[in-house]
């Protein structure tokens, strides 16, 4: 069973892949894919972050 920082890290590197193939399928007709790239790169930001963070800490609501 992988812990939270293994799983954040699995899924940051899945989204990377599949920002590589995203970035592979862009034409330049395209207009949704850069913005839909930019939305899926920070989402990828964010999952390093919750990865490399204390995992332990509570956000307070």
């Amino acid at each position: 069973m992988l812990n939270r920082r293994e799983a954040l890290t699995n899924i940051s590197k899945a989204l990377r892949e599949q920002a590589c193939a995203l970035q592979a399928l862009n034409l330049p007709s395209d207009h949704d894919i850069p913005q839909g790239m930019r939305l899926l790169l920070d989402a990828i930001d964010y999952v390093d972050v919750a990865a490399g963070g204390n995992l332990d800490q509570q956000v307070a609501a």
